[in-house]
């Protein structure tokens, strides 16, 4: 699904007049039809009787009005407490007019708008600038009453481009978003405003929806099992990918567990690990399944460079190699690293100290490769600070996939992955996964899918939404404070049944 900006909607809104003839009334009648099921459904949840709508001076407030008319002719005891407007579209001003005229209470004092259910819609997408002194004691109000708040298209004072608050913002049990998802609303900290977001194309033609000149998206569960690997019943472990593992060093030895572990749980037919030959011994009881590759290492027990040999003749039997997890920052280990990279020509999966290793950056340059970098990797990789690179994740990701030619995923609370000139944004998994070990299980799941056949883009949008839903499984049984690495492993066949399930 893409995820516009305003900018982005507001044109959307203007075709669907001008190609298509349907008016701005008709779209704010059907936000407000949609709005109103929602409503209703959480005033029977809670047992309420009773909603008072916030109706700000924009179009928001025009869907304000239209909830509050359908709630009110459902028998439900409304309010609408209504910022006054100087200025007021069309449609804004029709719907308040039907309000007038069914004699639903309008109140203007704080003090009257007490209730069991709250609807937001003061602001909409649109603003740029903190909320006037009025909007921000209505939204103070909302933010303290016991009953829930459900949100008209965003939560009010909140960004709809950058996902930050302009100053007081509406803390949203429930966001109705109309078209298309907001940018605003996927990423952080915007996200955590939104509560459970719903998204409803209120009757704009499919074709404005899925206009490729926006180029951000998000994949959702319906549309994650269409990307699954199709897998024939008399297939063969040859036919199901084969993947290369270069990970792992004295004290790391985890990091190449859990990457070879998640590759084969994932689906891949073979998995072989080239590791420090001092360290076979020690993991090799853990990974009976993995094929292991001893390789030379220096008096560190890291890789060395003469182990070049020995992994170009593993690489080549495989499908994808990932390069990194737990590989240390050995200067031979380093240099192999960018050897490896500059010469192997099947995809690699980039990792950890793989991506620490990069000195040069033009060696990644159209190269079939996938970085998967977590902040404080892409600040040294770019020469910055985590700061910068956590103001601007987006754009950082993108700018570098760009100007190389390359795939980056961007780990992170919200993880972003920019290929083929698409950004895409993972709105799967939990704060339990903010563990040791997490980014090394996904590194696995995504060359998996590349061994097993599907393109870069596509392996690594999967594949993070899959470590995401295996995340969410994993907290059903346990706390965001007790989940391991090796959780999400153990949750990805019922992650990857969940999604077929959707087909």
């Amino acid at each position: 699904m893409k995820v516009a900006t305003p900018d982005q909607m507001h044109q959307i809104d203007k075709k669907a007049f001008s190609d298509f003839g349907i008016e701005p009334l008709i779209l704010m009648e059907n936000a407000g039809i949609t709005a109103t099921s929602i409503c209703l459904a959480e005033i029977e949840r809670i047992s309420g009787r009773s909603v008072t709508v916030f109706c700000g001076p924009g179009n928001n407030g025009g869907d304000g009005f239209v909830v509050a008319r359908h709630l009110f002719l459902a028998g439900i005891s409304v309010k609408c407490f209504v910022v006054s407007a100087e200025k007021q579209s069309q449609e804004r001003q029709i719907n308040y007019k039907i309000v007038e005229k069914l004699g639903i209470p309008i109140i203007t004092n704080l003090s009257q708008a007490t209730a069991d259910l709250f609807v937001d819609g003061l602001l909409g997408t649109g603003i740029s600038k903190p909320p006037s002194d009025e909007i921000a004691a209505c939204i103070d109000f909302m933010n303290n009453q016991e009953g829930p708040v459900v949100s008209l298209d965003i939560p009010s004072g909140l960004c709809g481009e950058r996902g930050i608050p302009l100053g007081a913002t509406v803390k949203a049990d429930i966001t109705v978003t109309f078209g298309l998802p907001k940018l605003g609303l996927i990423i952080y900290p915007g996200a955590g405003y939104v509560g459970s977001l719903i998204i409803d194309p209120i009757s704009f033609p499919k074709e404005l929806l899925v206009d490729p000149k926006i180029r951000r998206n998000m994949l959702r569960e319906e549309e994650a099992g269409l990307l699954l690997p199709k897998r024939r019943p008399d297939a063969h472990k040859g036919q199901c990918g084969k993947v290369a593992v270069l990970a792992g060093s004295l004290g790391m030895t985890g990091a190449a567990l859990l990457c070879s572990k998640a590759s084969l749980a994932m689906g891949a037919g073979l998995c072989y690990l080239g590791i420090p030959e001092s360290l076979v011994e020690i993991i090799g009881s853990s990974l009976i399944e993995v094929v292991t590759k001893p390789l030379p290492e220096t008096k560190k027990n890291c890789l060395s460079v003469s182990a070049y040999n020995g992994i170009m003749e593993l690489v080549g039997k495989a499908d994808v190699v990932v390069i990194g997890p737990g590989l240390g920052r050995h200067p031979e280990t380093r240099k192999l690293i960018n050897s490896l990279v500059e010469r192997v020509d099947i995809p690699i999966v980039l990792d950890a100290d793989g991506i620490y290793a990069i000195e040069d950056l033009s060696i990644l340059k159209n190269k079939k490769i996938l970085l998967t970098p977590h902040s404080g990797e892409m600040a040294h990789l770019l020469g910055k600070t985590v700061e910068e690179i956590e103001q601007d994740r987006i754009g950082v990701a993108e700018r570098l996939a760009n100007d190389y030619n390359i795939s980056v995923l961007l780990k992170g609370a919200r993880t972003i992955i920019v290929s083929e000139g698409q950004t895409y944004i993972n709105i799967a998994g939990c704060s339990g996964m903010a563990k040791a070990g997490s980014g090394d299980v996904l590194s696995g799941m995504i060359a998996s899918l590349i061994g097993q056949g599907l393109p870069i883009k596509d392996a690594a949008v999967l594949g993070a939404y899959l470590h995401g839903l295996a995340g969410e499984s994993a907290l059903e049984e346990k706390t965001e404070y007790s989940i391991l690495a090796s959780d999400i492993i153990d949750h990805i066949g019922g992650a990857i049944k969940r999604v077929k399930s959707e087909l």
